[in-house]
């Protein structure tokens, strides 16, 4: 694997952990959004964001092992993160893998939310946190679930469309047409949602997502 213009962060489970350089701009936005928080809260909500990330991560990471994958890493990026692997899998256990990370989202926001529920914390930074890790878990698994490429659900249409028409080039132009409406759907729903003023981090994201998109799949 390629770690230029990466650092090494350590091993979690086996799996090398590396920070891109360009990561900044993800902690620039976490930074910002949680900027008028006390100091103390601001670090707590931005750890769960990261935590929620790198778990995300993880559970790609863990069923690609499984899956006979190797070298497998992970790396946080400006869009959060993705777990490397070779070679690349069969459709049906790309889908797998590719599952496993909005499944884990899912499953640890179900978990936190049931002390976040029946609030059984003293400490408030310890229920902040606990609270925190169910909505960014939450979002991270809808958002990534969502089929635009190069996000999970577009991969895992992706695998399933190669899988249906027995072709690379077909699941690739259908992938790219999907991608393309999600994205104007999206942005739209932001609109709506802010009375005719969509959200500017969103669209910026939504496009360097149909960016990848396109150079990968045309």
């Amino acid at each position: 694997m390629n770690t230029a213009g990466k650092f090494y962060l350590g091993h979690l489970w086996k799996v090398p952990v590396y920070v891109g350089w360009e990561a900044i701009i993800l902690l620039f936005f976490l930074y910002q959004m949680s900027s008028k928080l006390p100091m103390d809260f601001m670090l707590v909500l931005i750890t769960a964001a990261l935590l929620t990330i790198l778990l995300h991560e993880m559970g790609h990471a863990l069923v690609a092992r499984a899956a006979g994958m190797v070298g497998v890493t992970i790396t946080i990026s400006a869009l959060g993160g993705y777990c490397s692997y070779m070679p690349e899998p069969a459709p049906r256990t790309k889908i797998l893998i590719t599952m496993a990370g909005p499944g884990m989202n899912f499953a640890l926001a179900g978990l936190f939310w049931i002390p976040d529920h029946f609030q059984t914390f003293s400490v408030p930074l310890v229920a902040f946190f606990v609270h925190w890790m169910v909505v960014w878990n939450l979002l991270l698994g809808i958002f990534n679930s969502l089929p635009l490429y190069p996000l999970d659900g577009g991969q895992i249409f992706h695998a399933s469309a190669e899988i249906g028409t027995r072709s690379r080039a077909k699941a690739n132009r259908a992938t790219l047409v999907l991608s393309v409406i999600s994205a104007f759907g999206i942005v739209a729903w932001s609109a709506y949602m802010h009375q005719g003023q969509p959200d500017l981090f969103l669209i910026g994201l939504v496009l360097m997502l149909l960016f990848t998109a396109f150079q990968t799949l045309r």
